[in-house]
């Protein structure tokens, strides 16, 4: 997911046609959750980056380091809080399409443990700052040695490269906390020893996935979850009820008949 990018001697030169707009995030192939999330992260980089668009090589030395490791914090924090948005929002969606009224859902409990899933995001925040603050001090450094002329150093393939890494786990983690979600939601419906298929998306799925598509159904548990990008499906083996469910069927029909009145 987080694989590190090597800088190009064209790169280190200034010799590189990138460019970089701090005012137009490329959403493109992210759904709409993802797509707020990864504007909130861009907006960072981008006041990081107009902060030192134009600044020298010296400037950048003494001030970047500070600068970037500051944007890191709150690069974090802003990851947290927005996959956490995601995860509510995903909750609360799944649940009324179990028909669960919505002044029902605040009440229902479902066994969801998203630590592993914020620790690895807090993890590629980590890292993508990581990766721009080593890449950004050795241009500077190789421009103050005189490798490169003045007059080419920017740092647009840096942030493009922070932007691409970002992109790249804004929607790795919210895919898969999404799972994380709907598999808590029908093990609270169908109960914890319902056996599902694994249901393939369409044509277009991969050929792992269609080998996992010919299998038995297993408990939930048994199953990984999709690849990033995957839209197959966890499909139980019978309509279950559990009396939680049921439970919350019948709260929720009582502010449909009131509704009614």
């Amino acid at each position: 997911m987080m694989v590190t990018e090597v800088p190009l001697n064209e790169e280190l030169l200034g010799w590189d046609n990138e460019t970089f707009q701090p005012d137009d995030p490329d959403v493109e192939d992210m759904d709409m959750d993802e797509q707020l999330m990864f504007i909130a992260l861009f907006v960072i980089f981008a006041k990081l980056y107009t902060d030192f668009e134009h600044k020298t090589v010296d400037y950048v030395l003494e001030k970047f380091p500070d600068a970037v490791t500051k944007a890191g914090k709150k690069l974090a924090e802003t990851s947290k809080t927005e996959l956490t948005k995601i995860v509510e929002e995903h909750r609360v969606s799944i649940l009324k399409e179990f028909n669960i009224h919505e002044k029902v859902i605040p009440k229902v409990k479902l066994d969801l443990d998203l630590k592993p899933t914020l620790n690895t995001l807090s993890l590629s925040a980590k890292a993508t700052i990581n990766q721009l603050k080593d890449d950004v001090a050795t241009k500077a450094a190789s421009f103050k040695a005189g490798m490169g002329e003045p007059k080419d150093f920017n740092l647009k393939a840096n942030f493009n490269r922070a932007i691409r890494r970002t992109k790249n786990f804004v929607k790795f983690n919210a895919q898969f906390a999404k799972q994380k979600v709907k598999r808590a939601a029908q093990k609270m419906r169908y109960g914890r020893n319902m056996l599902y298929y694994w249901v393939v998306a369409g044509r277009r799925t991969c050929e792992k996935c269609y080998a996992k598509a010919r299998l038995p159904p297993r408990p939930m548990d048994k199953w990984e979850y999709d690849h990033p990008n995957g839209h197959c499906e966890l499909v139980p083996e019978k309509d279950n009820a559990t009396k939680e469910y049921q439970s919350y069927l019948e709260e929720s029909q009582k502010y449909a008949d009131i509704s009614l009145i």
